[in-house]
C-alpha cells in the first residue's frame, strides 16, 4: 500500500502539469451526457463488457485454486503464472488494437472470446502440470485482453458529439462491476463444486459474450471509427 501511495504522489504532479484541459460540460448538461444510455448499441456494449470481463476475472481471481495441482501451493510458482498472464495480456491487448484497425472491433471481440472459450475447455487437462499450466495461462492472458480495445472502440463510435468521456467512463464502470461480480460468482461456484467448475463457467460466459456481440451488431455491420 505504501508503494502504491508513493507512485500516486509521483504521478500526480505530472498529471497536473501535462493533462490538457478538454473543455467544459456539453450543452444540455446531464441530459445530453446520459443520452447514450438510450442507444441499444451502447447498452449492448456495456452488457457485453460485463459478461466478457466477468469470465476473464473468474479464472484470474481464483488462479491459485484452478492451478493448485500445478503449483503445489508454492508462492514462487503462482507468481510465475501471474507474471505470464500479465505479459501475455499486454501482448494480446496490443495485438487487438492492431487487428481492430484492420478487421473491425466486432470481429476481434468474437474471435478473441471464442478462442478463449476453446482454451478454457482444455484447462482441466492442462492444469496438473506446471509446464502445461504455463501454456494455458499464457493463452488465457493473450485472448482475455483482446476484448479491451475493441470494446472501447465500439462504444466510442456510438457516442454522440461531446459524450465520448461519458461513454468511456460507463464502459470502464461496467468493467469494474464485472471484476466485482467475478469474485462473487466465482466464490459461489468454488463453494458449490470446487475449482473444477470455474473453467467451464468461464467458458460459458465467453461464448455468451461472443453471442451478445453478434446479436447487438447484426444490424450494424459497418462501424465507423470515433471522431478525433
Amino acid at each position: 500500500m505504501w508503494l502504491v501511495t508513493a507512485l500516486a504522489a509521483v504521478v500526480l504532479p505530472v498529471i497536473a502539469a501535462r493533462l490538457p484541459d478538454v473543455g467544459h460540460d456539453p450543452a444540455g448538461g446531464w441530459r445530453q451526457r446520459l443520452a447514450p444510455l438510450a442507444d441499444r448499441r451502447v447498452l449492448g456494449v456495456l452488457t457485453t463488457t460485463i459478461v466478457a470481463f466477468t469470465r476473464i476475472y473468474i479464472p484470474y481471481t481464483y488462479l491459485s485454486a484452478v492451478y493448485e495441482s500445478a503449483t503445489g501451493g508454492q508462492g514462487g510458482r503462482l507468481a510465475g503464472l501471474l507474471l505470464v498472464f500479465g505479459v501475455a495480456g499486454t501482448v494480446g491487448n496490443l495485438a487487438a488494437g492492431h487487428l481492430t484497425d484492420r478487421r473491425g472491433p466486432r470481429r476481434v471481440v468474437i474471435a478473441g472470446t471464442l478462442l478463449l472459450a476453446a482454451v478454457l475447455l482444455l484447462v482441466p487437462v492442462l492444469r496438473d502440470s506446471y509446464a502445461t499450466a504455463l501454456l494455458a495461462v499464457a493463452a488465457c492472458g493473450a485472448f482475455s485482453f483482446t476484448v479491451t480495445t475493441p470494446q472501447q472502440h465500439l462504444i466510442m463510435s456510438y457516442a454522440p458529439a461531446a459524450t465520448q468521456p461519458m461513454v468511456a467512463s460507463l464502459n470502464q464502470s461496467a468493467l469494474y462491476l464485472a471484476v466485482s461480480l467475478s469474485g462473487a460468482v466465482g466464490g459461489i461456484a468454488l463453494d458449490v463444486a470446487g475449482a473444477a467448475l470455474l473453467p467451464p463457467l468461464a467458458t460459458a460466459l465467453a461464448v455468451a459474450a461472443a453471442g451478445l456481440t453478434w446479436w447487438y451488431g447484426r444490424t450494424d455491420s459497418a462501424v465507423r471509427p470515433p471522431a478525433p
